[in-house]
């Protein structure tokens, strides 16, 4: 009988146990679409300097830049948001489902997610040569098994040391 894989990541990750294993920790979406943590530091002036705001959330003065966006996918009200801070959902391009934005604090649409972003977040290099319209793009990403996904299922099914012909 199958069983579902072990876990590859934790929220924080997990501090090895007796037998020296532990899980990273969760990868973001920041973190996979390359916007680490960090400080802006405005110009201001030369004798006051610039006022500093964290880029991982809303702030007064940066309101809409991409660090405090959130990532909805669906137009419905109960639609999957997520933070930059957080692991993306499964993107689902499909009918109801196709408006996949980063909105901003205030769940205002900023601009749709492009393709080489949708496919990062599902584990796809961002130059990967989908083919077809943008919308048929977006279709193969989400039709498709990510591989880190694939990864964690076959390795359950497949002995360690096996190879799989390609």
């Amino acid at each position: 009988p199958a069983v579902p894989p072990q876990p590859t990541h934790a929220d924080g990750g997990t501090h090895a146990d007796l037998f020296g294993d532990s899980l990273p920790p969760w990868r973001t979406m920041g973190d996979v679409l390359g916007c680490p943590p960090a400080v802006v530091i405005t110009r201001g002036n030369h004798i006051t300097g610039g006022s500093r705001f964290p880029t991982t959330g809303p702030s007064w003065a940066i309101t809409g830049r991409a660090r405090s966006w959130m990532l909805r996918v669906g137009n419905r009200p109960a639609s999957t948001r997520r933070r930059l801070d957080q692991p993306a959902p499964t993107l689902l391009f499909a009918k109801a489902l196709n408006d996949v934005s980063w909105i901003d604090a205030d769940s205002t649409p900023v601009r749709r997610l492009s393709v080489a972003e949708a496919a990062v977040l599902q584990g796809f290099s961002p130059a990967y040569p989908w083919a077809g319209s943008r919308t048929k793009q977006f279709q193969q990403i989400g039709n498709a098994v990510p591989a880190p996904l694939a990864t964690a299922v076959l390795g359950s099914l497949v002995p360690v040391g096996s190879e799989v012909a390609a």
